[in-house]
């Protein structure tokens, strides 16, 4: 009897497992599986953040540049026109507004040298050093021709002309360039000043030999003796390129 009361009550707490213990296992399982689910936290974009500055030392460092070279002033030049000689056969460039005085005369004493043209430029006020006495003054490039310069060496025409200059009105000697050039031939320049009428003059010369010819260009203009401007540094880029321009074209068909 105690054996099957014992069995009675097993099968007893069997069924009771099965039937009541398995479905609260089953519930738990569920709850766990459905419970509060693990919250991965999405990233967070926080808004864009302003540099903090940071404090900084700035050195500057002083450049020092090479102090440029200043062309030399000049006044605005104007049109180009061409001057032709049909005479002496050759023709340069001169600004516009630059004055022409054609002349073609001998110049005493001599018979066989030419003053053939000069230009001048725009006048300025030149004043003594108390500004008592003005008067207005130019800068002038001249032409000549020598229609019978005696030898076919530059050198040989060059040297004489620099002793004659310099025996002048006291002319000193300031530049000698061998290495010049008019109309495409081998030239020499000549730069002095001279005394005119108790005046200081800056020139410059230029000679060369072509078709059995001297010529010569010479630019002139008074140095400051105040406060005006250096009008031989004022027209100098002019001067210049009117020697470039120089071209000779012929043969000189003045009667001798």
């Amino acid at each position: 009897m105690k054996m099957v009361i014992g069995i009675v009550v097993a099968i007893a707490i069997v069924a009771a497992v099965f039937f009541i213990g398995l479905p609260m296992m089953k519930s738990n399982q569920k709850v766990s599986d459905f419970g509060p689910a693990k919250i991965t936290s999405a990233p967070t974009f926080s808004p864009t953040q302003i540099p903090t500055p940071v404090e900084t030392t700035v050195i500057f460092t002083e450049v020092t540049t090479a102090p440029s070279l200043s062309p030399i002033p000049q006044q605005t030049q104007s049109a180009m026109k061409t001057y032709t000689s049909s005479k002496f056969g050759f023709s340069i460039d001169y600004p516009s507004n630059w004055e022409v005085n054609e002349k073609n005369m001998l110049e005493t004493p001599s018979l066989t040298r030419y003053d053939v043209i000069e230009f001048y430029s725009p006048s300025i006020n030149r004043c003594d050093t108390d500004q008592s006495i003005c008067s207005l003054v130019k800068s002038t490039i001249m032409i000549e021709v020598e229609t019978k310069p005696g030898t076919k060496e530059l050198a040989d025409y060059f040297v004489p002309e620099v002793a004659r200059i310099t025996s002048q009105n006291g002319a000193q000697i300031t530049k000698r360039d061998s290495s010049f050039k008019l109309s495409g031939a081998k030239a020499y320049r000549l730069d002095y000043t001279a005394n005119y009428n108790k005046n200081v003059i800056n020139l410059l010369s230029a000679y060369t030999l072509i078709n059995d010819n001297a010529y010569i260009i010479t630019y002139r203009a008074y140095t400051p003796v105040r406060l005006e401007e250096n009008q031989f540094e004022l027209y100098y880029n002019t001067a210049m390129d009117m020697y470039k321009s120089f071209n000779v074209k012929g043969a000189v068909t003045v009667l001798q």
